[in-house]
């Protein structure tokens, strides 16, 4: 069936994984001039922000389309419950997480995240 249950809705979850998209794009064209010459000029911190918001909506937007699934029988019980918790596990990643976020400082990023899994290793 490939869902379709919550029809009204139009698949909505697709709208929002192009809601991420786009927003994604906008704030790393920040500053650049589009082909009317205008640029939108937020601040860092407006911009952190909203790219932290990014992968929160494209988890949403999987499990929203999985609950769909759920709800026009393509999964049944067990099925949903196993790929939601992959797509909590995905999104819960350290390394997704270092890779989602927009700071400049990727080493530093990694270099922590390393620390803090040998410590949850070790103990």
């Amino acid at each position: 069936m490939s869902g379709g249950h919550f029809g009204d809705c139009g698949y909505d979850y697709y709208k929002v994984y192009q809601f991420a998209d786009e927003l994604e794009e906008e704030v790393r064209n920040n500053y650049k001039k589009n082909e009317y010459e205008h640029a939108y000029e937020y601040p860092e911190e407006v911009c952190k922000y909203l790219m932290e918001q990014v992968p929160k909506m494209r988890k949403m937007a999987t499990l929203m389309r999985h609950i769909d699934y759920l709800y026009s029988g393509d999964h049944g019980s067990d099925s949903f419950m196993r790929i939601v918790k992959e797509v909590e596990k995905e999104y819960n990643d350290p390394i997704q997480q270092i890779l989602n976020d927009p700071d400049d400082n990727l080493n530093e990023r990694i270099a922590q995240a390393m620390q803090e899994a040998i410590a949850e290793y070790d103990t």
